[in-house]
């Protein structure tokens, strides 16, 4: 479906909407990262189809522990 996968925080700054890319984010044990407008989300880039409302996409991302999270 993409050909990258980035994650992305969102603020605001004077009026202005600026993403930009996060390289890591630091949790606590047992820790969760909400996913949502305004705030983190993923950015799908280079697709390879369009995209249509209701498609599914199931992400693996491995942490520095090498502990597992599911996105879907």
């Amino acid at each position: 479906m993409a050909g990258r996968t980035e994650l992305h925080e969102m603020t605001m700054e004077k009026d202005v909407m600026k993403m930009r890319e996060v390289k890591s984010i630091s949790l606590p044990a047992n820790g969760k990262l909400e996913l949502k407008p305004g705030g983190y989300h993923l950015m799908l880039l280079q697709l390879n189809a369009p995209l249509k409302a209701g498609d599914k996409r199931s992400e693996e991302h491995t942490s520095e522990l090498q502990s597992r999270q599911y996105l879907v």
